[in-house]
């Protein structure tokens, strides 16, 4: 079989297989896009030259022909493209803040420094634009503060004939080092023997200890419009995205054999995805058709590390593991549009197929979907939608699952800006081959139909309380029958896949683990107060509640959010400021089981552990305060100040001690930020900045961390 597979690799590489010539039809496809856009574009100047000979004629028998269209009894619908006069002298606006900045850290600059540069330097931005009248406009802008964050965008419209944007951002990623503190003990756990006392239960081993890790990302964007103005109703829009990441990061495996080795390493990769989408847009009175072809790849280009498993089950010697195979996907997409007076609908198709070249399996996903606008008189709107969805795969233990919802959506406009809004939908999730359950390593899984079926309710009020208030009341209800379980190959750290680990325990309904709720209810408030056109207050609280008492599992949860804006003087003084809070209890019963959940079968004198409705809570606050103060007519500063903290944790009272290993209590102060900004010119600015940034993590304290940094800089902007 190896055999057979290899000679059909080898045989697709040499572009023999149909998936090579798969890719020569995507090529193909694209290069005609490319000649496609090229050609428009040297049209497009060709035809300015023309257009301002014709001009008058043309303009003339365009007044005729709308002469002609206005005596017709019914008028057709004619996209136009906006034209845009010429107003005052052309002038290209320029702006340049070249500046520099001190930085300095202590602790760990993972946190802090996540997505930010930490070093000292130069930084400059630049943005040239020509007046926004212009006929042929463009804007091109740039901020670079290090090779590692800087941020490019160029947008050109050639007399709204031709459109193009481009930009292009690179950034830094800091990511933390696991040092598998918790995933090393004896023959014991708090207190409670593990394979019978006789042998360690885990074991860890890591190769980088202390490396910090940095991954450098990077996009590449670019949308090009063409819209012919003798043929307006037809649009094409191609687009090229590439996205790039290069770096290190940490990469784990494990062993089973007399006990668990957990072993830990650094991998390298460089990896990009390609996408490619071009997608004709054509109009013709009342409808509207389109259709959109992406192709998507993605390459690792860098080898994956190995790791010696010795003599461990299924698995020996020396074998690389966190493989990150290459795949390709290709959607083709059409979609319609048509409107009536009191009535429209909308409907797609799409097809997607994914393909994995390392195993040559795949995945084909088929989508369908309907919506029906009626407007029945005035006031009352009824919608109607109906979404099909068939997932078929070709992988190892995939389960093949087609998906169906059907709603029907009631507004009313009442009077005094009273809206009132009715949803039902009814989704059904039905999956074939589902694989439940197996009773050892070695066999297969059993299989079985799982189907999932869903009943939604929702119901919004909005209303004008006052000339300055407007609240709405939201109420949402979801019924589920059967939801998905849980399921999987056995693991170390998964007693509750595979094997039951708690045979014996009967009354505990394992066939059913799911944390998904078979009830859910939400009800939300929000309001907003506008006194006047310089102030304006919003405040929203949400309560949720879900439950599955198949499981004995229940979560509720509370949200507030409040935020309140101020510009009495707009050159002299803004202010703005928000609060959020959430809280959020789970209860759920769980199961500790031993390796695999096999040896309470093989050995009975060793129990599993049940811990009846465990509480878990987890809280987290967030405020944000800016404020811009004009001190004088020339010098202005501003105040940015935010926070955020975070505490979580489960409490369990078989295993106290177990609530460490997710307890977190976190406190981020992303932002403290104090500026000056000085005109000492018209056009002429100084910039002066102070920053502060602080992470701390009571549980994790190696991530803690703090940066100062201190700007100076100076501003040039003008028109010529």
């Amino acid at each position: 079989m190896r055999g057979k597979r290899g000679a059909r690799s080898i045989e697709q590489a040499r572009g023999q297989g149909p998936m090579a010539r798969g890719l020569w039809s995507v090529k193909i496809i694209k290069l005609a896009a490319t000649v496609l856009c090229g050609l428009t574009l040297v049209w497009s100047w060709a035809n300015r030259s023309f257009a301002q000979s014709g001009g008058a004629e043309a303009q003339s028998e365009g007044a005729e022909n709308a002469n002609n269209r206005r005596n017709e009894q019914e008028p057709k619908v004619r996209p136009k493209l906006p034209i845009i006069e010429e107003e005052g002298p052309f002038k290209i606006q320029f702006q340049f803040t070249p500046m520099i900045r001190g930085v300095s850290v202590s602790g760990s600059p993972t946190r802090i420094g996540e997505y930010n540069l930490l070093s000292s330097g130069p930084e400059w931005s630049l943005r040239v634009a020509s007046p926004e009248h212009a006929r042929n406009a463009f804007a091109f802008q740039a901020a670079r503060r290090g090779r590692d964050a800087q941020n490019h965008s160029f947008v050109v419209d050639l007399r709204r004939m031709v459109r193009s944007q481009t930009s292009y951002d690179r950034l830094l990623h800091r990511t933390d080092h696991d040092g598998l503190g918790n995933l090393s003990f004896g023959s014991e756990l708090f207190g409670q023997p593990i394979l019978g006392g006789n042998v360690g239960a885990l074991r860890s081993s890591n190769a980088d200890p202390g490396r910090p890790y940095v991954n450098f990302n990077s996009a590449l964007k670019n949308r090009l419009t063409v819209q012919a103005p003798f043929f307006s109703r037809l649009k094409l829009i191609a687009e090229y995205n590439r996205v790039a990441k290069q770096g290190h990061q940490q990469v784990t495996t494990i062993t089973h054999c007399a006990n668990c080795h957990v072993g830990s390493s650094t991998r390298f990769f460089d990896r990009y995805t390609d996408e490619f989408k071009l997608t004709p847009e054509l109009k013709f009175g009342r409808s509207m058709l389109l259709y959109t072809f992406r192709h998507v790849d993605f390459v690792e280009k860098a080898a994956p590390p190995t790791f010696d498993y010795g003599q461990a089950i299924e698995l020996t010697g020396i074998l690389p593991f966190a493989v990150v195979p290459n795949t390709r996907k290709t959607a083709h997409q059409v979609r319609m549009k048509h409107d009536w007076p009191r009535a429209g609908v909308q409907a797609s198709y799409s097809n997607t197929t994914s393909r994995n070249d390392l195993t040559a399996e795949g995945a084909e996903l088929n989508r369908a979907n309907l919506r029906i606008t009626v407007v029945p008189s005035r006031g009352l709107t009824l919608v109607g939608k109906y979404d099909w969805l068939r997932n078929d795969y070709s992988i190892q233990n995939g389960i093949d699952r087609t998906n169906q919802s059907a709603g029907l959506e009631a507004s009313y406009h009442f009077w005094r800006g009273t809206n009132l809004r009715a949803e039902y939908e009814w989704k059904e999730i039905r999956r074939t081959g589902y694989p439940f359950d197996r009773t050892s390593l070695f066999e297969d899984f059993l299989r079985r139909d799982h189907d999932t079926r869903t009943n939604a309710f929702k119901l919004w009020l909005a209303r004008n309380l006052t000339r300055n208030v407007r609240a709405s009341l939201k109420y949402k209800r979801e019924d589920s029958d059967n939801p998905l379980v849980r399921f999987g190959k056995q693991g170390s750290f998964a007693p509750g896949f595979g094997v039951p680990p708690n045979r014996k325990l009967s009354e505990f309904p394992y066939q059913h683990q799911t944390s998904l709720p078979e009830q859910g209810q939400e009800i939300s408030a929000d309001a907003t107060w506008t006194p006047r056109a310089s102030f304006s207050m919003y405040g929203l609280y949400r309560l949720s509640s879900s439950s599955n008492p198949t499981v004995s599992w229940a979560s509720r949860g509370h949200q507030f959010l409040t935020n309140v804006s101020y510009a009495p003087w707009e050159e002299r003084l803004t202010l703005s400021g928000s609060y959020a809070y959430f809280d959020n209890r789970v209860n759920a019963d769980l199961v500790f089981g031993t390796v695999a959940g096999v040896l309470p079968v093989l050995n009975q004198g060793i129990e599993p552990i049940v811990d009846r409705h465990v509480p878990y809570l987890e809280t987290a606050q967030s405020i944000s305060v800016n404020a811009g103060v004009g001190l004088t007519s020339r010098i202005r500063s501003t105040y940015d100040f935010s926070l955020t903290a975070g505490r979580s944790q489960f409490d369990s009272t078989r295993l106290p001690e177990i609530g460490g290993f997710s307890a977190l209590n976190i406190s981020y102060l992303p932002q403290l930020d104090f500026g000056l900004e000085y005109e000492f010119h018209p056009g002429r600015v100084v910039y002066l900045k102070y920053g502060f940034a602080r992470y701390r993590d009571r549980f994790n304290e190696p991530d803690n961390g703090a940066a100062h940094a201190l700007f100076f800089g100076l501003g040039w902007k003008e028109a010529r």
